[in-house]
């Protein structure tokens, strides 16, 4: 075999995929829409500010940071996100969490 037929050999096939992947948590997923996201699972929002998922749950479990919870699972609106950035920007300091959280009481009112 000379090199011109190794240059001119066929080259394996890549595999195509249908959607493009991301990494993220170690982990392969497919890519999300590019409309904006409304709601970011509680993995998601540790990622992204840096904190663990369980120091997460615990503010959220605590009434200490803002969460909605649908039967057992729990999300975070992209909202919070956003005004908790803004508010430290605005502040030029440390915002406290827990005074983004709404509590909703038994006679209807937040």
């Amino acid at each position: 075999m000379t090199s011109a037929d190794i240059n001119s050999a066929p080259q394996p096939a890549t595999p195509i995929r249908s959607t493009p992947t991301r990494r993220t948590l170690g982990q392969l997923l497919p890519e999300r829409p590019a409309y904006a996201r409304r709601f970011y699972s509680v993995a998601e929002v540790a990622e992204i500010s840096g904190i663990s998922s369980v120091t997460l749950y615990r503010a959220i479990n605590a009434g200490e940071f803002p969460a909605v919870r649908v039967r057992g699972r729990v999300i975070v609106p992209a909202r919070v996100l956003d005004a908790l950035i803004e508010g430290a920007v605005d502040a030029g300091s440390v915002v406290d969490a827990a005074s983004f959280v709404v509590t909703r009481r038994e006679d209807g009112e937040s």
